[in-house]
């Protein structure tokens, strides 16, 4: 709900206001990487139960991170399909990096230290970067539908902390069939209305 669901919500209630706005309007999501652990489970959308957040939080976070590029790509998509005001909004959405916050305070498992301690942690400030420059610099300016990530991590050896590309999300991020399915159902469990987008309920 926290990580994904009030996104939906308050984006939907935002939309009208965002429509209205001259120019380029963007909206930026922010995700991780570790969406790619992650997979929606219709059964269980709120991962519920021993196999949820308390037992199996970071794959519960990977699947609510899954979510939000799932719904950047599925409004990106839905907003040039509606077209008018839609066609100049812009969405995308971005990976910080792995930051050295208390995110994993309340999971059952926090390797946070350990890689604090091998400098595999960047800074506040480092992580902000990215969500600034998409949401404001001339960079991304036109660009939408895309996932923007931080370049250090375990996934880039040598990468430049701080620094931001456009990037590949997981395999599975890109499945339109999903994307749709979960609009529906967040339409249906937030009460979200997007007829500012043309849609009924």
């Amino acid at each position: 709900g926290t990580n994904h669901m009030g996104h939906f919500y308050l984006t939907s209630k935002l939309m009208p206001t965002i429509l209205r706005t001259p120019g380029r309007p963007r909206i930026v999501n922010v995700t991780s990487v570790a969406h790619e652990w992650g997979h929606i489970d219709f059964e269980n959308v709120n991962s519920d139960g021993m196999l949820g957040y308390p037992a199996a939080g970071w794959l519960t976070y990977g699947r609510t991170k899954l979510a939000n590029i799932y719904f950047t790509y599925e409004l990106h998509r839905r907003l040039r399909e509606f077209g008018g005001d839609g066609g100049h909004v812009d969405v995308n959405c971005v990976h910080p990096g792995i930051v050295d916050t208390e995110i994993p305070r309340s999971l059952s498992v926090n390797f946070y230290p350990l890689l604090k301690s091998i400098g595999g942690l960047i800074t506040p400030e480092e992580g902000a970067r990215g969500q600034i420059d998409v949401a404001t610099g001339p960079k991304y300016e036109g660009i939408s539908g895309k996932y923007i990530a931080e370049q250090s991590g375990p996934n880039n050896p040598g990468g430049v902390k701080g620094s931001f590309v456009i990037a590949k999300s997981s395999r599975w991020s890109y499945d339109a069939d999903v994307a749709a399915r979960l609009w529906e159902r967040s339409k249906v469990m937030t009460g979200a209305a997007w007829d500012s987008i043309g849609e009924t309920k």
